[in-house]
């Protein structure tokens, strides 16, 4: 009797702490690690060549298959033919269980970084936009794709900067969806302030080129 006693207190124990145990798992990422973010996207010329400033506040991990993108490395043309997958971390002022986020995947080197005027003239080209995405310890998010992902073609041989950028999305958050659709030509900012978006608040990105990546 005491014995079935015990395994009810605890079973009941157990189901009240595991939203607490799953919240504790929502840990914002380390300074040194988003200082490492921030000087790998200023290195790159990201800033200014496709967004004005960056202070990011949280990290985001993306992988084609079972290679990450780690802030600038190469990928082949075959690598990323799939969609990627991809995760955020909290911030950590901001409740993971309430804060959403849309993530975009730019190529701001079209037709080739070689051609700052084409580039200028062209816009940049969106691959992939994802709104209402959450950080990865809350299980119960529901993405929704804004805009299909469309395989990276580079048209140089030298590399294009595939960027992956996450904005935080306010609390009344309407996508400008018929800008989403149609980003060829138009500016970042355009849709950013469309739709609301704060930020970027995280950014990651590759590079690829029509030579095979190492």
């Amino acid at each position: 009797m005491y014995l079935l006693l015990l395994t009810s207190i605890l079973a009941a124990t157990s189901s009240v702490a595991s939203p607490l145990l799953a919240r504790a798992t929502c840990e914002a990422p380390q300074s040194s690690d988003l200082a490492t973010a921030k000087k790998a996207i200023y290195d790159s010329k990201l800033v200014p060549d496709l967004i004005s400033s960056f202070s990011p506040s949280l990290l985001i991990r993306a992988a084609y298959k079972n290679k990450a993108v780690t802030l600038g490395n190469s990928f082949a043309t075959t690598e990323t033919l799939t969609e990627p997958t991809f995760s955020i971390t909290p911030e950590a002022d901001h409740d993971p269980a309430t804060t959403k986020y849309t993530v975009l995947l730019l190529d701001p080197d079209v037709p080739s970084p070689n051609l700052p005027l084409e580039r200028l003239l062209l816009g940049n080209f969106v691959h992939l936009i994802v709104s209402d995405v959450q950080p990865d310890c809350i299980a119960t998010q529901k993405r929704v794709t804004l805009l299909t992902y469309k395989p990276l073609t580079p048209a140089s041989v030298a590399q294009h900067r595939y960027t992956f950028l996450v904005y935080r999305q306010p609390a009344n958050f309407k996508p400008n969806l018929i800008l989403a659709q149609d980003f060829v030509g138009q500016p970042l900012s355009t849709f950013v302030a469309s739709s609301g978006l704060q930020g970027p608040v995280g950014a990651n990105f590759l590079r690829e080129g029509l030579s095979l990546g190492s």
